[in-house]
């Protein structure tokens, strides 16, 4: 690890076309270059506790380290059997500038076809036990671009309808935070983004929001039916991966392997009859 004097931090994916930027500055925050041109603008990332602490809007960057992987997976479900495995990833040390000193981790991964992030539980957050009542990640795009929303839905077979995105709804009709169901796919003058989520393990599901920000869609996690918050758990915890698929046209999305490769593999028995 290296200690982290600069507010901004740099990863690029293994063929150097998507780049990913995080900064400390104001707030924790990132956004994305595709093929050298801005195509998400500063989002804020962080999240929010029951004991009230909240990541993000006064955390600092404490420590940075880097890593490199290029590899190969068997699958043999998807569309090949070998799956090219290739990122850069940044793995961010943050700490809440209060009383408390709380730690978290930020890890973010960058790949020819994309990029995935996730936040880091460890024992460095001072809690054996948490609740998270939310979280305060956003998707700002560098303008009102169209995408294809998913209606909200208890499944996944769902209808998803041509709109902006400053069209997306904040609320339902009863006054609760809208919830899109994923994923959302947004088209920009340079490329397709969709996003997703992916490694959903003990953790809230992931649905979108409108905002009051141009050009700005907010997670929304599913409730608990018990009313407590959104996730209990201890650490050490990761949340799940947190996904842009980028392409340059819509039909490269299909290609992608993006969503099972960052997923834990699936333990199975005998597969020998597939």
């Amino acid at each position: 690890s290296v200690a982290a004097t600069a507010t901004e931090h740099r990863v690029e994916s293994p063929d150097g076309t998507i780049a990913v930027m995080v900064s400390d500055e104001n707030s924790l925050r990132f956004r994305v270059e595709v093929d050298s041109q801005q195509v998400m603008a500063w989002s804020q990332l962080g999240l929010e506790f029951a004991d009230g602490s909240v990541f993000g809007p006064e955390s600092v960057i404490v420590a940075a380290e880097r890593k490199k992987y290029r590899s190969l997976w068997e699958n043999h479900f998807g569309k090949r059997r070998a799956v090219k495995e290739y990122w850069n990833q940044l793995h961010l040390d943050v700490q809440n500038e209060d009383g408390a000193k709380r730690h978290l981790g930020l890890q973010v991964r960058v790949f020819d076809d994309g990029i995935a992030f996730r936040y880091l539980l460890d024992t460095d957050l001072r809690l054996d036990d948490f609740t998270i009542t939310g979280e305060k990640t956003e998707f700002t795009f560098v303008d009102d671009y169209r995408c294809w929303m998913g209606l909200p839905s208890k499944c996944a077979e769902n209808q998803y309808p041509e709109t902006q995105i400053d069209a997306i709804p904040t609320t339902n009709n009863t006054g609760d935070a809208y919830q899109s169901v994923l994923p959302l796919l947004v088209e920009t003058p340079d490329c397709f983004v969709a996003i997703a989520e992916s490694d959903l393990l003990d953790w809230a599901g992931m649905f979108l929001r409108g905002s009051d920000k141009a050009s700005t869609v907010c997670v929304s996690l599913a409730e608990r039916n018990d009313g407590q918050g959104c996730v209990v758990g201890k650490t050490p915890c990761v949340s799940p991966w947190r996904v842009l698929m980028i392409a340059r046209t819509a039909a490269e999305l299909i290609a992608s392997d993006l969503i099972a490769t960052l997923a834990t593999p699936c333990q199975l028995d005998d597969i020998s009859w597939i």
